[in-house]
């Protein structure tokens, strides 16, 4: 399988991100798709604009999320009376 080649360099790359603070601005660009939200689209106002954003990205986010989420227990950081909209 290709994931076997991929995994290592992927890796590196993304800890690379994490030690130095930094995320890719290439990450940031996402490419708006038109999706219609009829069975025949005419005109512009049939379709709606979705915008898909690089895969490493959301593999980054993820990861970053993961870990923050970690922390965040470990430390007891998180207070049953907190919560948020």
């Amino acid at each position: 399988m290709a994931s076997q080649y991929i995994i290592s360099p992927l890796t590196h790359i993304i800890n690379e991100c994490i030690a130095h603070n930094m995320f890719p601005s290439s990450w940031k660009i996402g490419r708006i798709s038109p999706i219609p939200k009829i069975s025949e689209p005419i005109e512009n106002s049939d379709f709606r604009p979705v915008s898909m954003l690089p895969f490493l990205s959301k593999v980054f986010e993820r990861l970053v999320l993961s870990q923050l989420v970690e922390y965040i227990e470990e430390h007891s950081l998180y207070k049953e009376t907190m919560s948020g909209f």
